[in-house]
């Protein structure tokens, strides 16, 4: 029997495309202020030939290829600030997001599992929707990073629940459910079909083009990433449903 859910934040229960958006921006705007010149274009299609090579953070890894690792850590520090500083202009809310909290409060206690800075927390009561959660674990606040299992420990031991009896729903297999699946929890992946659904719609033209090469490459590289979720849905509005419909199948 199902007794919670925990939620991953970004491209869960907030669509963080604007700060993945940004962090090229940012290494576009910083390339071209350095005299190293590059489209848009040309950085996006390096994005994409990275993430099918399998790298990671490969923002970072640009800059300091062309600029050096001290050099990258100071212009990174000076993004990172502007992130903090507007994270709800970063993390946009998913739509009927309120609504659907509402309904799964009513059947399962809920929870946040998620790396997210601490000005996470601060948003989340701004926002009207700290009090959904009876257990958030930040790993900013812990200390603690995803696929790290220990956050998930961390999350359960808090909950005072079997892991068997709750569900961990994210959008990265190698961050969300290979480590839940291994801290004993159940899985649903959120597999966004299309990344147009996701509320939101730029008018910046390096952020179209953005969009058009997370459709054509999937924003993190998900080589050697084998975990297979108990629960697969296309977009957030499908969670109720697809909750409802899994809890019959093993009742």
């Amino acid at each position: 029997m199902l007794k919670w859910i925990f939620f991953d934040i970004g491209s869960v229960l907030f669509n963080d495309d604007p700060q993945n958006f940004r962090f090229y921006e940012f290494v576009y705007d910083t390339l071209n202020n350095y005299n190293l010149k590059t489209s848009f274009s040309d950085l996006m299609q390096e994005r994409e030939r990275r993430v099918t090579n399998g790298e990671q953070w490969i923002s970072r890894k640009i800059l300091v290829e062309s600029l050096g690792e001290e050099t990258t850590k100071h212009e990174f520090s000076k993004l990172y600030q502007e992130l903090k500083q507007n994270y709800d202009d970063y993390h946009l809310l998913q739509e009927n997001l309120h609504e659907i909290l509402d309904n799964l409060r009513s059947k399962y206690k809920l929870g946040v599992i998620a790396n997210q800075v601490k000005e996470c927390r601060d948003s989340l009561i701004r926002r009207n929707l700290f009090e959904y959660f009876e257990v958030i674990a930040l790993s900013e606040e812990l200390d603690l990073h995803k696929p790290d299992v220990e956050l998930y420990h961390w999350a359960l031991k808090q909950s005072h629940c079997s892991p068997h009896e709750t569900l961990m729903i994210g959008d990265r297999l190698d961050n969300d459910v290979a480590p839940a699946k291994q801290a004993g929890m159940q899985t649903m992946f959120l597999n966004w079909d299309t990344w147009t659904t996701k509320n939101w719609s730029p008018h910046n033209d390096h952020a179209r083009l953005f969009l058009e090469s997370c459709a054509r490459t999937p924003m993190f590289s998900l080589h050697h990433v084998t975990a297979t979720p108990h629960v697969e849905v296309p977009h957030f509005n499908e969670i109720l449903p697809a909750i409802a419909q899994w809890e019959h199948s093993i009742s």
